[in-house]
């Protein structure tokens, strides 16, 4: 009587196991190239070192986007699955952007600056991602008022004083994407940054700079999948 019992549940874990293997969904991984944004605008505070405040906008490309979908458990249905509920989706991209921002050193200098940045982003399934990226660029200083001595020993304002620099820099960006969902065609963002500017002094200088931004859907690409 024990043997036949433990057969028969034996036999009924089978057939439920097989039933939700039916239903498992499998992992999947494709380019995707429907729906992709193909040029997103964004804008911020850009404060560097926080205190010196500052602005920047861009815009961004996104060269490639990699969809994983990876399945969820347990899976009550199969129309569950239908639904998208059995499985989580991931997104990674590779963005390129152009920037271009300003920051008001007070009672020092004002700084403009325009550079080109590489980004590996992770979206998640709910909209959030992060991602890191570097960036090469020009940095432009503009000085005071500032005076020098001429051949006859007089002074003589300087026109436009200040320097270039080159600028390459690295980046943490935590954000919120609202696209995803269809509801707001927009995401925010906060990101971190290290950069260096060189020559300075015969070596280099480093700083970081805090930025706070909205980005905003432009312009959309409807290819199919890939």
């Amino acid at each position: 009587m024990k043997k036949t019992i433990f057969l028969i549940s034996f036999l009924l874990l089978s057939l439920v196991y097989q039933a939700q293997e039916l239903n498992r969904p499998t992992k999947k991984v494709y380019r995707d190239t429907t729906s992709i944004d193909m040029l997103d605008i964004r804008i911020g505070y850009h404060g560097v070192v926080t205190f010196h405040p500052g602005i920047k906008v861009g815009v961004e490309y996104p060269l490639r986007r990699k969809i994983k979908e990876i399945p969820r458990y347990p899976i009550l249905s199969r129309m569950d699955v239908m639904n998208g509920k059995g499985s989580k989706t991931i997104r990674k991209e590779l963005i390129a952007s152009l920037n271009s921002g300003m920051f008001y050193h007070r009672q020092n200098h004002s700084g403009f600056f325009i550079n080109f940045e590489a980004e590996k982003r992770r979206t998640g399934r709910k909209g959030k991602y992060r991602g890191f990226s570097f960036g090469l660029g020009m940095l432009r200083t503009f000085l005071g008022p500032t005076y020098e001595l001429d051949e006859s020993d007089q002074f003589k304002k300087v026109f436009l004083p200040g320097r270039f620099y080159f600028m390459p820099s690295f980046s943490y960006t935590h954000g919120w994407n609202f696209m995803y969902k269809k509801t707001i065609p927009t995401a925010i963002f906060y990101k971190l940054t290290y950069f260096m500017y060189t020559p300075y002094n015969n070596s280099a200088n480093m700083n970081f700079a805090f930025e706070l931004g909205l980005r905003v859907k432009m312009l959309k690409n409807h290819l199919k999948h890939e």
